[in-house]
């Protein structure tokens, strides 16, 4: 395999998509390790890829070459080239309370207890459609966060990826999606040239929704796709 910066793969289908990744982008190192930011996109890349085209909705033959930014491009059969790129949605005080968390050391900001190897998110709970709309919140934020690197991508348009680490309980992801679809609708996230992401998908594991904006199809990373043949 080649480095991550020149990193890249082409298929001519699904099964030979799935066949050219391996074991790459299974597994994410975890954080007692050092931080692999290629090993993270790739295991979100595999998680978009894989359940989109066995759902029938990938482009054949697909080229994909690793670049920054954005950190995926997609070269068509047609001569288009489309950029992916990956983000998380999450907090800054939840991710560094789980790097201590993982290290045996005292959590900052949500409460946990080593012994029995827990953290809470929530001391109060939610109620009603909080995790929802706090989930929206999240996401929205991910998305306005991205939206100012879009001048500096070489390519006419992207999509945006987002991986779901918020520090919240599973969220409807129907009630989630039907929700965007409609903001949408009635307002598209943009920069101050009018640029959007052409479709942003969510990485909720091991749902992924595609197209939360327009489309929304909610697909299953199916574990079976990590067992590699003897």
């Amino acid at each position: 395999m080649t480095g991550a910066k020149s990193w890249r793969i082409a298929a001519e289908n699904t099964a030979d998509l799935m066949g050219k990744f391996e074991t790459l982008g299974i597994t994410i190192p975890d954080r007692m390790r050092p931080k692999d930011q290629f090993a993270e996109e790739v295991y979100c890349l595999r998680r978009y890829l894989f359940p989109v085209a066995n759902a029938g909705l990938l482009e054949f033959p697909l080229r994909v070459i690793k670049r920054d930014p954005p950190d995926f491009v997609f070269a068509w059969r047609d001569g288009r080239n489309t950029g992916l790129e990956v983000t998380k949605a999450t907090s800054q005080g939840f991710e560094a309370d789980l790097t201590r968390f993982h290290r045996r050391q005292r959590t900052k900001n949500y409460v946990s207890d080593p012994a029995t190897g827990t953290m809470l998110l929530s001391e109060l709970g939610w109620v009603g459609n909080a995790p929802e709309t706090e989930w929206t919140a999240y996401i929205l934020t991910a998305i306005a966060d991205k939206l100012n690197d879009l001048v500096s991508y070489p390519v006419p348009e992207s999509d945006l990826l987002i991986y779901d680490n918020t520090p919240l309980p599973a969220p409807d992801l129907k009630t989630v999606a039907d929700a965007f679809r409609l903001q949408f609708e009635k307002q598209a996230l943009s920069d101050k040239q009018a640029r959007s992401f052409r479709r942003v998908s969510v990485i909720r594991d091991p749902w992924l929704i595609h197209d939360i904006a327009r489309a929304p199809r909610i697909l299953r990373y199916d574990p079976i796709w990590d067992r590699q043949p003897v």
